[in-house]
């Protein structure tokens, strides 16, 4: 397998999980753990990323820990984290040490690590085509590289009116119904709000996919192979 992407749970259902068989426990439990010259690294890390590119804005993101099938229902294990969080670890030159550190302390690899929820689609249409975009200069993860219609649910959406941006996000402010509810309608407002890309030559794109879309691809494919 790519050493880009690995699948941590695929649908044992060809048709998938309806939203109505999907749970959200969303704790502290599950947030990023820390170590004591993190906060300093993660600062570090973020005004030189900024600097290089002015169009980065920090924001509140769930954090995915782990998930859980029990009979039909899938449960998400969320935490919190932010957009500056993922790129002070996840995207940091010292992300192998945490992963490593995470290992030793925890027996966990992604223990010190941000690990945003991100969501994407395989979108089949029906001409027999698969739908990608390419990403833009200005994003911090993966510039100019093709990707599948995709970003990040948000806890800010789930709060709506009820908290201006920039306030503090609570945990317990976030009800499990309605976490479930932007997983599934954030992706499609990347859908709808995306620019896609027509691939003609097969075969000789893979090296410019992002990670996403590969795990995306490659999940799809399995899936397919699985249940033909």
């Amino acid at each position: 397998m790519d050493p880009d992407i690995s699948i941590l749970f695929k649908c044992p259902a060809f048709g998938g999980i309806p939203e109505s068989h999907v749970r959200v426990e969303l704790s502290p439990l599950y947030d990023r753990n820390s170590l004591p010259t993190d906060q300093a690294q993660i600062d570090s890390v973020w005004a030189a990323r900024c600097q290089q590119n002015p169009w980065l804005f920090n924001g509140a993101k769930f954090r995915l820990h782990s998930v859980k099938l029990d009979g039909s229902i899938l449960t998400f294990h969320l935490g919190l984290t932010s957009y500056k969080d993922f790129v002070g670890t996840n995207l940091a030159e010292t992300a192998r040490q945490l992963r490593e550190q995470g290992l030793k302390d925890f027996g966990n690899s992604q223990a010190y690590l941000a690990e945003p929820l991100g969501v994407g689609a395989v979108l089949h249409t029906a001409d027999d085509n698969l739908v990608f975009l390419r990403r833009s200069l200005c994003v911090g993860e993966a510039p100019g590289k093709i990707d599948v219609p995709g970003g990040h649910p948000e806890p800010q959406a789930v709060l709506g009116n009820d908290a201006s941006v920039g306030s503090l996000i609570r945990h317990q402010d976030l009800p499990g119904d309605l976490v479930v509810g932007e997983l599934f309608s954030s992706v499609l407002r990347e859908i709808q709000d995306e620019d896609v890309l027509s691939m003609e030559q097969k075969g000789e794109w893979w090296s410019e996919l992002c990670p996403s879309a590969k795990g995306a691809v490659k999940l799809y494919t399995e899936v397919l192979g699985a249940h033909p």
